[in-house]
């Protein structure tokens, strides 16, 4: 887990050790290994890239939701349950969101934005709802 660099040896002049730095996989891999294109696109800070990411996350840093998936933002990213399941249905489900009684005006605007996953003055997060159409 500690590729995040290239390898190089301590300086013996100076004494310095070069430290193996740990991937950032937020805690949802448990190897790594260094990749060179991704240490030169990154201005060379980090070249590590997460294999086999767990929890329903995915990317080189296990840093997104896997498809299917969304992101809870009540949980730190590194949690196991950072990454939740999308509900069954979903096309039914905001159909009958959309035609409650108390879902009118400007409160039928702002549901409707987070169930179609569109950011609102009125929240601090994003809700990502699987859509087949508006």
């Amino acid at each position: 887990m500690y590729n995040d660099q290239p390898w190089r040896p301590g300086d013996g002049k100076t004494g310095d050790p070069n430290e193996c730095r740990r991937c950032r996989c937020h805690n949802h891999a448990v190897s790594c290994h260094f990749d060179h294109n991704v240490w030169l696109s990154s201005g060379e800070k980090s070249g590590g890239v997460c294999e086999k990411c767990q929890h329903n996350t995915e990317g080189s840093r296990c840093h997104r939701c896997q498809a299917g998936y969304y992101r809870d933002p009540s949980v730190p990213i590194s949690s196991p349950m950072a990454c939740k399941g999308k509900s069954e249905n979903t096309t039914q489900r905001r159909s009958e969101l959309l035609k409650g009684q108390d879902a009118q005006g400007p409160k039928r605007e702002v549901l409707k934005k987070l169930i179609m996953g569109i950011p609102s003055p009125t929240t601090s997060y994003m809700l990502y709802w699987p859509c087949d159409g508006p």
